[in-house]
């Protein structure tokens, strides 16, 4: 389990009337979310190895990139720490 998941947990017993559900659903949706970006960041590296007009892709880099600008406004922050946490370790 994440380190994160503590404060993902803490999060939901303020916000919800059945906390451990929705944290549980939570960490399953934020594990399949880091999947999919993991997924993504392998398929755009697989494409932009083929181009001619393009250095190697810096996966870290464009990892931290998507959660920065795309996940940080969007996930309260207990949720992107975990999502950041699971990206880390993949």
């Amino acid at each position: 389990m994440p380190s994160h998941a503590e404060a993902l947990f803490e999060c939901c017993s303020e916000r919800f009337e059945a906390p451990l559900a929705v944290a549980e659903r939570e960490l399953r949706l934020i594990a399949a979310l880091a999947e999919a970006i993991g997924r993504a960041l392998c398929e755009w590296s697989v494409l932009v190895a083929e181009m001619e007009l393009a250095r190697r892709l810096d996966s870290p880099r464009a990892r931290d990139l998507v959660l920065e600008t795309v996940f940080d406004e969007t996930l309260a922050p207990p949720a992107w720490r975990v999502l950041a946490e699971l990206m880390a370790a993949t």
